[in-house]
């Protein structure tokens, strides 16, 4: 088990350190979301969280380093469902405009105190007893590399949405 939680640390560290290194390519929106699906299907059903997917549009292509996104996703997806009461449901909601694709995870949670969200993006903060305080920074790190952004809207009680914006054309 402490071999198991090591190997794991290591992997959150490599991915933190290499988050803004990318193999862009173009990807297939539709694809790209029935990937994540099957990529958090069995987490999310070992939770207990049901997931909402919202889309306006499948039929789209973006470039993309597809690996490392989908890492944040569904590291977000993950975070969603974690901080979520039993039996409330996540929603992933996929839209664009013209030249930007937006991404938003939401979930029903305990929320963010204002004094966590402006750490929140620090490597090591956490406020999970199993957490190591990386994803969050990965998650960022990656959006960044991509020339997105990534916003993060929450209260205590009341639930968190975080708000991807990646631009379409590389």
């Amino acid at each position: 088990e402490d071999i198991k939680n090591l190997r794991g640390l290591l992997d959150e560290l490599s991915s933190f350190q290499k988050g803004s290194h990318l193999n862009k390519t173009l990807i297939s929106l539709y694809d790209f979301t029935e990937d994540l699906i099957e990529s958090t299907a069995a987490y999310l059903l070992e939770t207990g969280t049901p997931l909402t997917l919202t889309c306006d549009i499948l039929d789209l292509d973006f470039y993309a380093d597809e690996t490392k996104l989908r890492q944040a996703v569904v590291n977000l997806l993950k975070n969603a469902a974690e901080s979520s009461p039993a039996g409330s449901s996540i929603s992933l909601c996929i839209t664009a405009d013209s030249h930007t694709l937006h991404l938003k995870v939401s979930d029903q949670g305990c929320g963010i105190s204002p004094e966590d969200l402006q750490k929140i993006f620090e490597p090591f903060h956490t406020t999970k007893s199993f957490g190591t305080g990386l994803g969050l920074p990965i998650v960022k790190r990656i959006i960044d590399s991509h020339g997105g952004r990534l916003s993060i809207k929450s209260k205590e009680g009341a639930g968190t949405t975080v708000h991807i914006s990646l631009p379409l054309l590389p």
